[in-house]
């Protein structure tokens, strides 16, 4: 009788700790790399900012791209979601930098703030955030003009999404994102002082600071209420002193820029007696066919907007109690050289009429800047975070505020299939031992 060939039991031992050891080895390096992508989308730089008595944003970054949105609870038993200001056609995009405004809120309400960062809940095993909305002020405000201006990075090419951030000399922070075409604007309207508890004081000079963020680029800008409509144009990285009559950037410049050309375009107007047209710039070149047009005007008033050259068209909308309009043409606007002029009265009631001439480029075509590889720009409409929800997306009530659902981990599934792999051929070796 034949005998049954059997594994030598140190073979089998042996057999038995090379498994252990590559499931322990392989598990390890799932949990790293989990642990990794967990990182690299959570929250950086979490700030608060736009406080008022209905409303305040969050704004953070993330390494890789990611989905922003907020979950709020307020003491009076409501919850909320909202999106991303990028998100207003309903579809969530992934980026980098991330700003959030929650609208229609109660004054002097506590609210519980969640951030869902691809759909994971942060702050990760701690208490949310704690907001309280700013109580509702009956004093006359302040009505100072919106400041604005252009942005582009080191290689001249617009600084689209990058955070910016200003104050006043003992005011509140206020903020918003960079557009696709490199231009920003922000109202000061109705700025509060640091603790909120009234309307900043209105002065004929007041110093600010702006802060512009995008990765680990920033920039810090010194410059005042005289010399922010607009403030000269920016270039990220860089730090200026734009005070006083003839604005000097402090730091050398790391752009050498040949003359007569610009992505962002030339924005030479000042505001006139309250009156601007800040968006698109002058010069600029677009790939939306369907630009968003912003400007300022005085409040309630009608700025009448004539678009194109060949075939005008004309359009009309009203002036927010902030001091910002904005309008989107409803017909599309054909490649090549196009003008916006818009008319309407200033602070003193007198007509006011601006023009600015740009470029729309054909499908597929490309804005690049100088030594930029590759800079295509796809101009969409970016809400203004204005303090009051006019015009943009406000958060949706929810009876649950649930997370977002996300796509399900592998990790468990292929560690059931090692396991079952290794106790099938663990089984076995014993069995042949025996």
């Amino acid at each position: 009788m034949q005998k049954t060939k059997r594994i030598p039991t140190l073979l089998a031992i042996l057999l038995l700790l090379v498994i252990i050891g590559f499931i322990g080895f392989l598990f390890e390096g799932m949990t790293r790399q989990e642990a990794k992508a967990t990182l690299s989308i959570e929250p950086k730089s979490v700030m608060i900012t736009n406080l008022t008595d209905t409303s305040f944003t969050f704004t953070w970054q993330t390494d890789e791209l990611a989905t922003g949105t907020l979950l709020v609870t307020s003491s009076n038993g409501k919850k909320y979601s909202s999106f991303d200001q990028r998100d207003i056609t309903g579809k969530m995009g992934k980026y980098l930098t991330h700003s959030v405004t929650v609208r229609t809120l109660a004054p002097s309400t506590t609210h519980d703030v969640t951030i869902l960062s691809n759909g994971k809940k942060y702050p990760i095993d701690k208490k949310s955030f704690s907001v309280t909305t700013l109580p509702t002020l009956t004093s006359d405000t302040p009505l100072l003009d919106p400041a604005f201006g252009s942005i582009k990075t080191a290689t001249n090419a617009p600084a689209e999404g990058a955070l910016v951030y200003i104050s006043l000399e003992g005011s509140q922070t206020l903020s918003t994102l960079v557009g696709t075409s490199g231009s920003w604007i922000i109202p000061l309207s109705l700025l509060r002082t640091q603790d909120g508890a009234a309307y900043i004081t209105l002065q004929e000079r007041i110093n600010e600071t702006l802060v512009v963020q995008l990765g680990t680029s920033e920039s810090r800008v010194t410059t005042d209420t005289l010399n922010d409509a607009p403030v000269p144009d920016i270039v990220l990285g860089e730090t200026y002193d734009f005070r006083g009559k003839d604005a000097k950037k402090t730091t050398p410049a790391t752009l050498a820029q040949k003359p007569g050309q610009s992505v962002l375009g030339v924005s030479t107007d000042k505001a006139i007696n309250g009156v601007a047209l800040t968006a698109p710039v002058q010069g600029a070149t677009l790939s939306s066919t369907k630009p968003l047009i912003t400007g300022i005007g005085i409040s309630g008033k009608t700025v009448t907007i004539t678009i194109g050259i060949t075939e005008p068209t004309i359009g009309s909308t009203v002036v927010g109690k902030d001091g910002v309009w904005k309008y989107t043409p409803k017909q599309t606007l054909a490649p090549g050289k196009q003008s916006i002029t818009i008319t309407t009265v200033d602070a003193k009631n007198k007509a006011v009429a601006i023009t600015h001439t740009f470029t729309i480029l054909k499908s597929g075509s490309q804005v690049l800047g100088d030594a930029t590889p590759s800079g295509n720009i796809v101009e969409t409409p970016t809400p203004i975070p204005t303090i009051e929800a006019t015009e943009s997306a406000t958060p949706t009530e929810t009876l649950t505020g649930e997370e977002i659902p996300t796509s399900g981990s592998v990790l468990p599934t292929l560690l059931l299939i090692v396991l079952g792999c290794s106790l099938f051929i663990g089984g076995g070796a014993v069995l042949l031992i025996k």
